[in-house]
């Protein structure tokens, strides 16, 4: 291995179509540069394509401002295709409430 290919970056993200779907997948640090670069790929994607999902499950981190970037451009991008989008996080945490409903009523319990 020669320098050059030690010292190669590892891409930010990478693009994936076929028919009317495609994957964002994105993966190290994002920044908002790096988020507005990915979106932009999104944006220039075939008319046809009308169904995105942005893989973020190999983000190790960020500044906070790409993970923004990235949601405000789904809206727009989802309306003017007709289309659908979803997000996959590394983690998620659910909070949930359980309900325990009787014949007389229900009570709330945490």
């Amino acid at each position: 291995m020669n320098t050059a290919e030690a010292v190669r970056p590892i891409p930010s993200f990478s693009l994936e179509v076929f028919g009317s779907n495609a994957i964002l997948y994105l993966r190290g640090f994002l920044t908002t540069c790096r988020a507005v670069q990915a979106m932009s790929a999104c944006e220039a994607l075939p008319a046809h394509v009308r169904h995105l999902l942005i893989d973020m499950r190999r983000v190790e981190r960020g500044d906070g401002r790409g993970v923004d970037h990235v949601a405000l451009r789904l809206r727009p991008w989802r309306e003017a295709r007709a289309g659908s989008t979803r997000i996959d996080l590394p983690h998620v945490s659910v909070s949930f409430s359980v309900h325990r409903c009787s014949m007389i009523g229900c009570s709330h319990m945490a």
